[in-house]
């Protein structure tokens, strides 16, 4: 299994209307993912289970499930990416939890979908703000419908207890490879190793990702002030906090923040 991990921009949300679907390799992220099928049929598994999605149905994958999708050149799908934490209030039942089904028939749905899709491509700071409230209710509208068990019932994998972990706790200003291979019981070689050769990416560089992701919607979408941001996202020193915002989005956190806030796109 090769894993991925896929950056998102903005405020950690992409929405999209695909024509001849594409398939995909096997694959996880941190990320949860909304498929809806708009025309014909898609075939995809999750966690090892094959489903058959038709007209009107709504796929609901879970952070960090194991999925992945067979061409469908016939079909057409609105497909919905989104940091948990763009869930607000039911991002911890996404981490805590998983569906029995992820399929439910949704065709009810379709114009929040088509309505966080347009929103999407305005591509202002009102508008996207205006498509997360959308998605937060998509989401409880979803959660409502599927029947969910407790995700330590889940079998998990070193790679996945790994993202898991960090994505739990990467706020922690003294999280390092170190920590995590001490929680996880491996080695930090060994885990040094996983990130470089299955994930292609390093234990720092995906630490950085995590909390400046959840740096971008903190500067957005609350008062907080740019330092508050910084020390609730794990950094503790503003210099490294500016460069690695920088690297990963180029352009500062106050540039960022001046830029993207709902208040500068009227």
């Amino acid at each position: 299994m090769k894993a991925t991990y896929e950056k998102k921009d903005l405020l950690g949300l992409s929405a999209v209307r695909i024509k001849s679907f594409k398939g995909f390799p096997e694959m996880f992220h941190q990320h949860c993912e909304i498929i809806f099928v708009v025309q014909g049929e898609l075939e995809l598994s999750v966690e090892g289970e094959k489903h058959l999605a038709k007209k009107g149905d709504l796929c609901f994958v879970f952070p960090y499930c194991l999925h992945s999708y067979r061409d469908s050149p016939d079909s057409e799908a609105y497909i919905i990416l989104f940091d948990p934490a763009a869930a607000g209030s039911f991002e911890r039942i996404l981490y805590s939890s998983l569906p029995k089904d992820p399929i439910i028939s949704a065709a009810h749905l379709e114009p929040i979908l088509k309505r966080i899709t347009e929103l999407y491509k305005n591509n202002t700071a009102i508008r996207l703000k205006t498509a997360k409230a959308y998605l937060q209710a998509l989401v409880g509208e979803i959660i409502e419908e599927l029947e969910l068990t407790k995700q330590e019932n889940r079998p998990r994998d070193t790679e996945r207890q790994v993202l898991e972990y960090c994505a739990e706790n990467f706020q922690r200003e003294d999280l390092d490879i170190k920590k995590t291979a001490q929680a996880l019981f491996i080695s930090p070689s060994y885990l040094s190793k996983l990130f470089n050769r299955k994930l292609k990416i390093s234990f720092r560089d995906y630490l950085n990702n995590l909390r400046i992701s959840r740096a971008k919607i903190l500067l957005t979408e609350t008062d907080k002030r740019i330092v508050d941001v910084m020390l609730e996202c794990g950094f503790s020193n503003q210099s490294s906090f500016n460069r690695i915002f920088y690297a990963n989005c180029d352009m500062t956190p106050g540039q960022y923040k001046k830029r993207y806030s709902p208040e500068k796109a009227r």
